[in-house]
């Protein structure tokens, strides 16, 4: 019984004195962070934009169009990041001619969207030379959010969970005497190490925003019309055309008729002369009967 108590009370003791040390290892973290952060917080951040623009436009020739605007991309020392040219059918007609061909009508647009990221330095400018390629705009939007206060609140997030992990770890190392508490002092440190990781590359990919600025093109071309003779195999066999066809095609061939007989009656002239003639010299010199 009195190893027993005896046991009982030196493992209250540790208990005791691990839990005296985790407290007092909270307390000096906190009050070193909020040493930090107030001194942080007393100088106003640099402003720092995320500036973003969206435009649609009729173009000329949107292929032509696209690979210019590639170019002006590139020399700016950007990147496109997407593109999708595509030609999409307005409408579509197809009609018989004869028995054996037909007319295919397409009617289409040409349409591109595109995503540029360009250095935020050289977006006005890169703006300015799109513009020139610009038939008609549809609209032109540009955006700014300041990001200052976001970045600057992961940076203080980024610094408590490394300071918290960094702490936890050397607790570990040099006062670890459980397993049990051990594992659940890793998971601890484990937990604001991946705390920290997210506050960085959340404040990464905000400085990448910030430092290329992003594009986002909606380009687009007249409607335009093609047609084809095409093989009439879909009614071939039950072609008639239309009324008004047979219409104009019995009126020019009434037309050709009447003049293949005015060429006719113009090549025998001669004998509608001689004709002539005849008739009037018999109505005049004929022999005339007298009166009885």
């Amino acid at each position: 019984m009195a190893a027993t108590a005896i046991t009982l009370l030196m493992s209250g003791c540790a208990r005791y004195d691990a839990q005296k040390e985790a407290a007092a290892l909270s307390e000096t973290a906190a009050a070193e962070t909020a040493a930090s952060a107030d001194s942080a917080l007393t100088t106003a951040p640099q402003r720092q934009f995320i500036r973003t623009s969206n435009m649609k436009f009729r173009v000329k020739n949107v292929a032509q169009t696209t690979y210019q605007i590639e170019e002006l991309t590139r020399k700016a020392g950007g990147f496109v990041t997407y593109t999708h040219l595509e030609s999409t059918t307005d409408a579509r007609n197809v009609k018989a001619v004869s028995a054996d061909s037909a007319l295919e009508t397409l009617h289409y647009t040409v349409v591109n969207n595109m995503t540029l990221r360009v250095p935020n330095m050289l977006l006005d400018s890169t703006l300015n030379a799109i513009a020139a390629l610009v038939d008609h705009l549809d609209y032109r939007t540009i955006k700014a959010d300041d990001v200052a206060l976001q970045i600057k609140a992961n940076q203080l997030a980024q610094a408590r969970a490394t300071n918290y992990g960094s702490r936890t770890r050397t607790a570990i190392n040099n006062r670890g005497r459980k397993l049990q508490e051990t594992v659940a002092a890793e998971e601890a440190a484990t937990v604001r190490r991946r705390e920290a990781d997210e506050a960085g590359l959340a404040n990464l990919s905000l400085q990448d925003q910030v430092s290329y600025s992003t594009v986002s093109l909606s380009i687009y071309q007249r409607t335009e019309t093609k047609r084809w003779i095409i093989p009439n195999d879909d009614n071939a066999d039950d072609y008639r055309p239309g009324f008004g066809l047979r219409l104009a095609e019995s009126l020019k061939g009434g037309w050709h008729l009447l003049q293949d007989v005015v060429i006719l009656f113009s090549r025998l002239w001669i004998f509608l002369l001689l004709g002539s003639i005849a008739y009037f010299l018999y109505r005049r010199y004929r022999p005339r009967k007298s009166g009885c």
